[in-house]
């Protein structure tokens, strides 16, 4: 998704936003409590047994801006294939699905607020595995982004077991002709 495709909006609320995203959206909200960003440390474990499996957490590191995957949860490592933690973004996700990726990391450093990502990744016998993606800014002063916890979700996957990312070397058009990897399908929404 470029900058342009985006759909780029305050709400505010979380009407429409899946149950999981909307709780764990809440739960960011309360902890933060009159500071601008809540602190990783905001977050005990214990506090996030609903979500375990699906989060990860993402420190970002600055100069030459960076992301590196501290912790991925076991449904993210099932929906990637692969254990990422320890690895920064930039070498673990490929290079024509990179842009999508990072750009709600962007987004969330720039507005200091969560951000809700969906994209439409792969389409699979005509159906589409939804890629959602809850990225909650962190900072350890309350006001500079220096990580995320990040609530990910695949809709379909399971049934359908898509290449999360697609393949540019692969076939990627589905029974009704569409492309596999769109990476206009989708929108972000900063909360």
């Amino acid at each position: 998704m470029s900058e342009g495709n985006s759909k780029l909006f305050h709400s505010g609320v979380t009407d429409g936003l899946p149950d999981e995203i909307a709780r764990l959206f809440a739960l960011w909200d309360t902890r933060r409590k009159t500071r601008i960003l809540p602190k990783r440390g905001d977050f005990p474990a214990e506090d996030l047994k609903d979500w375990m499996g699906n989060l990860g957490v993402v420190r970002l590191r600055s100069g030459r801006k960076r992301f590196l995957v501290e912790l991925a949860g076991s449904m993210v490592v099932h929906y990637d294939g692969a254990d990422y933690t320890g690895k920064f973004l930039e070498d673990a996700v490929p290079a024509h699905a990179l842009g999508p990726i990072i750009e709600p990391y962007d987004t969330a450093i720039q507005h200091r607020r969560p951000v809700f990502a969906r994209i439409a990744p792969n389409i699979l016998r005509g159906r589409f595995a939804y890629f959602d993606r809850l990225v909650l800014p962190c900072g350890d002063d309350g006001e500079t982004v220096d990580r995320f916890i990040v609530g990910i979700y695949v809709s379909n996957f399971d049934k359908y077991q898509p290449d999360i990312y697609g393949d540019p070397g692969a076939a990627q058009i589905s029974d009704d002709g569409s492309k596999a990897f769109d990476a206009d399908a989708g929108s972000i929404i900063v909360l």
